[in-house]
């Protein structure tokens, strides 16, 4: 049995009339969890090797998955919408047997999207592991392996710094098959709270009439989610923030209304910020609120998680940022990931920091870096230039190769409103004007929207560029 198993059946058997898990169509309490518990465990009990799900966000996920975990079965995690062949890769590569593309075993297992694998490959990855398989900004899939022991310390982490206990009710909204809805999972399981599972905020106007019946205490989500709620709930915020306690926000940045906007309406609540990614779940933690002050735009990152170091690569001060600890991944089921980001137990982040009296200041990215006849400029430096106008509301930008400099760097721009060629040009001149001539982009173009991942992040794979722009 696994600790993450064991953990929970135990808050269930404490009070099984306590309601642990919802939908916004259903509830599930300590009864309906371990009969279906023991359903699945019997299902899943007749091998020891890996399955896979491939499944949005409902209520039964967790039940498949702390199912798998208490048979001590590892599992391959697959965004349902991720781009290529990667389901039959797995399929054809991994020793799976079990492939599950639909969990609502509301209908039976006989009707449930459950696909038996007769797969001859040897399970060499042990127990209880997830692989995760990530695109991160890049949109090539990396599958992560993380062992438990590194989720488990992360979650237990949380645990104390939000001091999540049994009376807490989470808006688990974030998808599954992330780290960050992962690793919240587990703090539900492991504390004893009850969750809202939901397939991200589609039906917020749903999520919000439960919540005027049903307290939510706690939220996690990324700050483009931050953003949407910000927008739909408008005068109701006060209604909807009254019993929040907690806030676990993702890593990527925090525009200026929607800090200002947690300020103002969440001010009794815990708020952290963290940085990571699906390698090392949370390596450090930001707290926001009563002790930061919202309007700083400061890209300190926070203070390290319990048992997670971290150093600068060639430099004390400034480059790339390694991470070794707990929290870490135990490396890519793909050789050649491996061999170019860990090194002697320590991972290349392939973010670039700054390090200032002891703390961390992300500054951008390795593999946004462009060189510009020997001159060096990250892209983010250039986007937060464009980011700053009254015009544009968000960009991002390119290095495309130039026969002369080597590189250039290519912006596209999303504005708030329809603009001419006249003033478009203008603005860039005007933002550009008090920096050094290098950075100012050698092509811009307006577009409807600058593409996002789930998480929020900008999408980063030059293939965007075809069709759009053509040099």
């Amino acid at each position: 049995m696994s600790v993450l198993f064991d953990s929970f059946i135990k808050q269930l058997k404490k009070n099984k009339t306590k309601v642990f898990l919802y939908s916004l169509e259903s509830k599930l309490d300590g009864n309906d969890c371990i009969n279906l518990i023991d359903q699945l465990s019997d299902f899943l009990s007749t091998s020891n090797k890996p399955i896979a799900i491939s499944s949005d966000n409902n209520i039964f996920w967790p039940l498949v998955y702390l199912s798998a975990k208490s048979s001590g079965r590892s599992i391959y995690i697959v965004n349902p919408s991720m781009q290529g062949d990667i389901k039959e890769v797995i399929k054809n590569n991994y020793p799976i047997d079990l492939f599950f593309e639909n969990v609502d075993l509301q209908k039976g297992f006989d009707k449930a999207d459950v696909e038996r694998i007769e797969s001859k490959k040897d399970n060499n990855l042990g127990m209880n592991k997830d692989i995760v398989f990530t695109s991160g900004t890049t949109g090539f899939p990396k599958g992560a392996i993380v062992s438990e022991d590194a989720y488990l310390h992360v979650a237990n982490s949380l645990i104390d710094i939000l001091r999540q206990n049994e009376t807490d009710l989470e808006l688990l909204s974030m998808p599954f098959y992330h780290s960050f809805g992962l690793t919240r999972l587990r703090t539900m399981f492991l504390s004893g709270s009850s969750a809202l599972v939901t397939d991200g905020l589609k039906q917020f106007p749903e999520i919000f009439r439960f919540s005027k019946t049903t307290s939510i205490t706690g939220l996690s989500m990324v700050p483009s989610a931050i953003e949407l709620i910000r927008s739909l709930l408008r005068k109701k915020t006060i209604e909807f923030s009254a019993n929040i306690r907690y806030l676990e926000i993702g890593s990527s940045s925090l525009e200026m209304k929607s800090r200002l906007w947690l300020q103002e309406n969440f001010n009794k609540a815990e708020i952290i910020h963290h940085y990571g990614m699906t390698e090392c779940s949370r390596s450090f933690i930001r707290p926001r609120g009563k002790d930061d002050d919202f309007t700083e735009e400061s890209a300190w990152i926070g203070n390290p998680l319990p048992g997670c170091h971290f150093k600068i690569k060639d430099d004390l001060f400034s480059g790339e940022l390694l991470l070794k600890g707990t929290n870490l991944f135990s490396g890519y089921l793909q050789d050649e990931f491996n061999s170019d980001k860990l090194n002697d137990g320590w991972f290349s982040t392939g973010d670039i920091c700054t390090l200032d009296n002891g703390k961390v200041f992300l500054t951008g990215r390795t593999d946004n870096q462009i060189n510009i006849g020997g001159q060096k400029v990250q892209s983010e430096n250039i986007e937060d230039i464009v980011e700053s106008s009254e015009y544009f509301e968000k960009a991002i930008c390119f290095p495309i190769e130039d026969p002369i400099l080597g590189q250039k760097p290519i912006t596209l721009i999303s504005s708030k409103e329809v603009l001419t060629n006249e003033t478009v040009n203008k603005e860039i001149d005007r933002l550009f004007k008090d920096y050094p001539n290098y950075y100012k982009p050698r092509g811009y173009l307006l577009i409807k929207q600058i593409p996002l991942t789930e998480n929020g992040k900008k999408v980063r794979d030059p293939n965007i560029l075809k069709g759009i722009y053509d040099g």
